[in-house]
């Protein structure tokens, strides 16, 4: 029963942008522009939700160094979208916000080799459904 509430009390302070300070952050892939990391714990679906932080490896002209996005993952379905995406001036999401966007993004499926894709395969454990091949 105490999981169950501190799997509520995380969820909501979640949805006011606030990530725990004793968050544990896992390499998850790195482009040439960033670094992915997701939160080791997280909240099992369905749907799916868990934390990603960008580390960037270029600050851009309005200062984000860093971003906390929160994903909704939908396994079955093979669909993610955003439902909050903070932005910071310094990396791993440290400092105060500069914007904060509360709008649940599209779903979309994770294109393949990519960060999102990565996301989808530690939360869902398996890859995400490619379609048809034409």
């Amino acid at each position: 029963m105490k999981r169950k509430s501190l799997s509520v009390l995380l969820s909501l302070l979640g949805l006011f942008g606030i990530v725990p300070a004793h968050a544990e952050w896992k390499l998850l892939d790195l482009t040439d522009e960033a670094a992915f990391y997701v939160e080791e714990f997280f909240e099992p679906g369905p749907p799916a939700r868990i934390w990603e932080v960008v580390d960037y490896l270029q600050p851009s002209a309005s200062g984000m160094r860093s971003a906390r996005v929160l994903w909704e993952i939908d396994c079955a379905q093979s669909l993610a979208r955003t439902l909050i995406f903070v932005s910071y001036p310094n990396r791993m999401g440290m400092g105060e916000a500069i914007s904060v966007d509360r709008t649940p993004g599209a779903w979309t499926r994770p294109p393949a080799d990519s960060p999102l894709e990565s996301v989808f395969i530690v939360t869902c454990g398996v890859e995400p459904v490619s379609g048809p091949k034409t």
